[in-house]
């Protein structure tokens, strides 16, 4: 597992060159829940995929929030992902779908950067 705190130039231009086809999407449960790891020495990162298929398609393979207790992708816009993160406290995203390319595994992100990264990758 990677961990992106400061987004060089390089990596940052890539992720904006992508970011066009993202919508940015959690596993919520409620309004209350979603779906966050937390390890003490690493914050508490709200996991985010890139689109509503790449949820379904985790869930699928991990088995990891079931429907059938009542968790569910949900799409958020950049306004929403910001709350999401500030109501569950969330420092960083964490992206099981890799996004930055490179040997596999889950990308990390500072939420603040995240959150920016996608503001200035918005079409106008």
């Amino acid at each position: 597992m990677r961990r992106v705190e400061g987004l060089s130039s390089v990596l940052l231009r890539s992720m904006r060159e992508s970011a066009a086809m993202v919508m940015p999407t959690c596993m919520d449960r409620s309004t209350q829940a979603a779906a966050v790891v937390e390890k003490p020495e690493k914050g508490r990162r709200l996991i985010v995929f890139r689109s509503e298929e790449e949820a379904e398609k985790y869930r699928s393979d991990t088995g990891k929030h079931p429907a059938s207790d009542g968790w569910g992708p949900a799409a958020l816009d950049l306004e929403d992902l910001a709350n999401v993160l500030e109501m569950h406290d969330c420092t960083h995203v964490a992206m099981p779908e890799e996004w930055i390319g490179g040997e596999g595994g889950v990308d990390f992100f500072e939420a603040a950067s995240f959150i920016g990264m996608l503001q200035e990758s918005a079409p106008a």
